[in-house]
């Protein structure tokens, strides 16, 4: 096999990985904005409904509103040299930690407020 069939094997097979990580990304940025609009509605009967009177959002709302704000912010992410599953991984770990992290603050702030 010559350098430039090579070059053509190379190609297609990045293709098609880039291809498998968005057939993956869909499904699981749905997963993690859920994850986030349960968190702000965990978040939000703690600390707004008790003072403004307010009814937490329903989880489908708040997740349709992470899925448009996070389409407004949105910036390209360079990928790295350790490859887009590596990358993968470590923003769904990233989502996941930090839902949690928020999560665990808000809990212990609550304690505190009551």
């Amino acid at each position: 096999m010559n350098a430039k069939e090579q070059e053509s094997l190379e190609a297609v097979a990045g293709c098609a990985s880039n291809i498998a990580a968005l057939l993956v990304l869909f499904p699981l940025g749905v997963l993690i904005a859920i994850w986030t609009a349960w968190i702000v509605t965990i978040l939000w009967g703690w600390f707004v409904s008790p003072v403004y009177r307010i009814q937490p959002p329903s989880l489908v709302l708040l997740a349709g509103m992470i899925v448009t704000l996070r389409f407004v912010v949105w910036h390209r992410v360079q990928p790295t040299k350790k490859g887009v599953w590596r990358d993968i991984g470590e923003s769904i770990a990233f989502n996941l930690l930090f839902g949690g992290m928020v999560l665990l603050e808000g809990w212990l702030l609550h304690l505190v407020a009551r």
